[in-house]
Order: structure tokens, then C-alpha cells, then sequence
């Protein structure tokens, strides 16, 4: 969420021409068109995938399988490609694996693709350029995502590595597939170069047609590029330009769609930006993945929350005229069932987002499993520091409360920064008397850290006691005393510890 509501921000404040530009009139209408035939485009997408399963399920046959579904439907292709791996087929189960994991990283799976990164086999030439690009994916996706900003750097500097890999990988070869033009367009963008990354989309471009999915993806970064150029309507019209072949294509995994919903929201259009943000929701509810959720939601919500107060303005006008001229019953009578139908459709919308916001807790609790897995590993490496400082520092355990401190630092500044209330939420739990103000210059408590892990998920006192350097006795104390003072009493304490900070956003 924190990397999605900058990019809304920047496009709210463009200054756009729809519905002044004769070309970008053209093209919209031409989107609106495609719209209304949308699934029929799917239909064709999902009777090719249809067809091929009537062939013999050979692992070739299973990974042309998946790669139709890649940009239709995550779960199913990576179902396919995962049968494909277990075919066993020479190469083919390779390629099958680093597409699986390139999926996995578009979709926010971070875990399950480095895990299935180590399974990897030796690389033979022919599939380099594929695993150059699913690594920087990985790498490029874990980057934007990762809490910490070491985190961050590292990652960043590795998919940098495996980008400047794919270039020089393929000019030693001669090389030029897709994946190589839009290294060349990421790094020309990154140095402002934004001729060499026009020149690089023209060049993948007179190899693509517009009914192809790869001219979607290269007209929208082409977009991008005029975006950053200050060329707005040029960058309006490659926009539509990429939303249209993904409807042709029968793409549900849409880039453009819902950029294009924001820019008929900031001209003022609201039916059409009702109309893209709906088709948006309907398309990243068929792909499923969380991390299309949390780029659609929050412009979903500006739009649901717009359309409410236009739909409150009309139906004060809507009573003026019922109280002013009374004698036009019939022409009120119907403009009341057309704002009843708005209001079912309004519904059937903020349903949908009540879905959404479903799917965003879940992602919640994948960050909870990152921040325990952080805890660990920073854990380890101060258990490995230690043993080195005995062998080398003339005061071991001067060292080791010193890394202590950094560590309990760092954990509580991370922990509340997801969950800032947590000090209020867990004192209210508590007996007036009983309840915990850090001293001046502490940001935690131990009472307070041992909680914060509680509410984690980590439940063992021994566990909670190898975190933080305590023995287990001492933490089953401290949680025993905390427990004899809750106001709702001891048994259920923990479990409304666990609970705090999980409230959803409701439309």
C-alpha cells in the first residue's frame, strides 16, 4: 500500500484533456466498444487453453497451457506449470520452473519463489534469458515490497545484477527477444535517457501487432516514458492504446485499465471511470492476485465514495422536483428507478470491495510472517556475532548487549510502525492500575516486546525467550503477571492481544 497511494497521488495531479482531444476521444470509444465485448475475448482465450487439452498432456502441452494463463488466471497457470515440472520432461521442466517462479513474484509470493529458486537445476544457455528475467523480477518485485531499507538495497542491487546479465547475455549472442527491450527501456528510464527508451519500444514494437499481448505491455511502457516526459496526451493515448489489446487479447492481469479509470475520474467523467474501475475489480478478481488488489482498491474506493456523493446530490435535486412540480409524477417515478438501479450497482460494487478488503488483511498477515522471519534470522545472526566477539573481543557480553539494543531498537520502531496504537490498544486490555508507560527515551517495554511478539503469532514462552535473551521462566513470569491483571480476566487475555490492529477497512 505505501508504494501504490504515491502513484495515485502523482496521476490525480495531471493535468489531462479527455474529452478535448479528438484522438483520445477516438480511442475511448473505441475501449468502450471493446469493453462490451470483453467476454467474449476471455472466451477465445479459455477455448484455445480448451484445445489444447485435448492433446495428449505432455509437459510441452502443459506449459503452452500455462503461458495462456499467466496474464488470465495466476492460480491455474501455476497449477500447469507445476504439472509440467513434474513431468520431467529434459529442459522443458526447467523452463517451467523459472516461469513458475517468475508468476510467483508478479503475484507477490516472495517466499514460494525463492524457495523454488533454490530447487532450481544447472542452466543451460538456451533458458538464460528466461532466468535473468524471472530472477530480476524476483528481485525487482521483493525490493519494492521489503520493510526495511537494507532489505530493500540489497534486493535492488540484485535485480540491477541479473538485469545488466540478461543485456550482456544476449549482445554476446545477438540476441533481441522482449524480455531484453525492456531491460534496455528500464535502465534508459532509470538514467532519464527517454529517447533511447522511445527508440527501444519502436524497434520490439515493428515486431509486434496490436492484437498481440506483448504490444500491450510495450505500449503501456511506452506510455510510462511520455508520462515522464511531461507529454500528456501522448501519454493518454498509449494508455488506452495498452488497454485496448488487453481486452482483445482476453487479459485479465490489466496494467492500464484502471490508470485509464483514473484519468476519466480526474476529466470528471464518472460513468466511464465507474465503467474501467468496475471492469478493473472484475478482471483482478478472475487473475487473483493480492498485489493487482492493493493497486485497484484504493482508487475502487475514491471512485465508489464520489459516485455516493453524486448519486446524494441527485436525489436532493430528485425531491426538489418531486416538491416543485408535483404534476410530473410519471417522469419522477422514473428517474427514482434509474437511481434505485445506480443504487444496486453501487452495492453490488462496495461488495466487491468488501472483498477486496478481505484479501488485504490476509496480505496483512503475510507481512506478520515476514516480520517472525526477520526476528529469526536477525536472532541468528547476533547468536553468530556472539560466538565470533568470544574469540575475538576482549568483553563478549558488552558486545552482545550492545547488538541487543540495536536489535530491540529496530524490532520496536518496525512494530510500530504497523501497529501505532498497539501501547493504547494493549493498556486498554489491562486494569487501570496495572497498565505500561514506557520511560522517557524507551519506545517498548520488555512487558510491552514480549506482547508485541504474542500478537506475531509467536506463542512459546521459550521461543519469545531465545528472541529477546531471557530465560524461559523469566518470560512465562512476565506473561503470568500481565495475564492476572487483564480486565476481561486471563484465559481470553491473549487471544484479544492477538486480535489488535486487525480491523478492515469498510466501504
Amino acid at each position: 500500500m505505501n508504494r501504490i497511494l504515491p502513484t495515485l497521488c502523482l496521476l490525480a495531479t495531471a493535468i489531462t484533456t479527455f474529452g478535448r482531444n479528438s484522438a483520445i476521444d477516438s480511442l475511448l470509444s473505441t475501449y468502450d466498444t471493446f469493453i462490451r465485448q470483453a467476454s467474449q475475448y476471455v472466451g477465445d482465450r479459455q477455448a484455445k487453453i480448451d484445445s489444447i487439452n485435448t492433446l495428449p498432456a505432455s509437459a510441452a502441452n502443459l506449459v503452452q497451457c500455462a503461458e495462456l494463463y499467466v496474464p488470465y488466471k495466476s492460480d491455474s497457470a501455476l497449477q500447469y506449470y507445476s504439472d509440467a515440472i513434474d513431468a520431467n520432461a529434459p529442459g522443458i521442466s526447467t523452463y517451467a520452473a523459472i516461469r513458475r517462479i517468475r508468476l510467483l513474484a508478479s503475484i507477490g509470493n516472495y517466499d514460494a519463489a525463492f524457495n523454488e529458486w533454490h530447487r532450481l537445476p544447472a542452466m543451460p544457455d538456451s533458458y538464460k534469458v528466461a532466468y535473468y528475467d524471472a530472477m530480476y523480477r524476483l528481485y525487482n518485485e521483493a525490493s519494492m515490497s521489503a520493510k526495511l531499507q537494507v532489505y530493500a538495497s540489497t534486493y535492488r542491487r540484485s535485480a540491477n545484477a541479473y538485469a545488466d546479465s540478461l543485456i550482456a547475455y544476449c549482445n554476446t549472442h545477438g540476441l533481441r527477444p522482449m524480455e531484453y527491450f525492456r531491460q534496455c527501456i528500464t535502465l534508459a528510464n532509470s538514467h532519464s535517457d527517454y529517447q533511447s527508451a522511445l527508440a527501444y519500444t519502436d524497434s520490439a514494437m515493428q515486431m509486434l501487432t496490436p492484437t498481440m499481448h506483448d504490444y500491450a505491455i510495450f505500449a503501456f511502457e511506452r506510455a510510462i516514458i511520455y508520462r515522464e516526459m511531461g507529454k500528456s496526451e501522448l501519454y493518454h493515448q498509449w494508455l488506452i492504446r495498452s488497454a485496448i489489446t488487453d481486452v482483445q487479447c482476453g487479459i485479465t492481469d490489466n496494467g492500464s485499465s484502471w490508470m485509464v479509470a483514473m484519468e476519466a475520474y480526474n476529466a470528471g467523467d464518472l460513468d466511464r471511470a465507474y465503467r474501467y474501475i468496475n471492469y478493473s475489480v472484475s478482471n483482478a478478481n478472475t487473475f487473483g492476485a493480492v498485489t493487482r488488489y492493493q493497486q485497484i482498491a484504493p482508487l475502487a474506493l475514491i471512485i465508489s465514495r464520489s459516485l455516493e456523493e453524486e448519486q446524494q446530490q441527485f436525489n436532493f435535486r430528485l425531491w426538489a422536483v418531486v416538491i416543485l412540480l408535483i404534476v410530473v409524477i410519471i417522469g419522477i417515478i422514473i428517474a427514482v428507478v434509474v437511481a434505485q438501479k445506480r443504487n444496486n450497482e453501487l452495492h453490488a460494487l462496495n461488495h466487491k470491495l468488501r472483498t477486496l478488503n478481505g484479501q488485504l488483511e490476509e496480505s496483512n498477515m503475510v507481512k506478520e510472517q515476514y516480520i517472525c522471519r526477520y526476528l529469526e534470522v536477525y536472532s541468528d545472526m547476533i547468536d553468530r556475532m556472539a560466538r565470533m566477539a568470544r574469540k575475538t573481543e576482549k568483553d563478549p557480553d558488552a558486545f552482545v548487549r550492545k547488538e541487543m539494543m540495536v536489535f530491540y531498537r529496530d524490532f520496536d520502531r518496525t512494530f510500530l510502525t504497523l501497529y501505532p496504537t498497539f501501547i493504547n490498544d494493549f493498556n486498554a486490555l489491562l486494569q487501570p492500575g496495572a497498565r505500561i508507560t514506557p520511560k522517557q527515551g524507551d519506545i517498548l517495554t520488555t512487558e510491552l516486546r514480549i506482547f508485541a511478539l504474542v500478537r506475531l503469532g509467536i506463542d512459546a514462552s521459550a521461543k519469545i525467550a531465545q528472541l529477546l535473551r531471557y530465560a524461559p521462566n523469566t518470560i512465562y513470569n512476565y506473561r503470568a503477571q500481565i495475564r492476572n491483571v487483564a480486565l476481561a480476566g486471563k484465559d481470553d487475555f491473549e487471544r484479544q492481544v492477538r486480535r489488535i490492529g486487525r480491523s478492515v477497512v469498510t466501504a
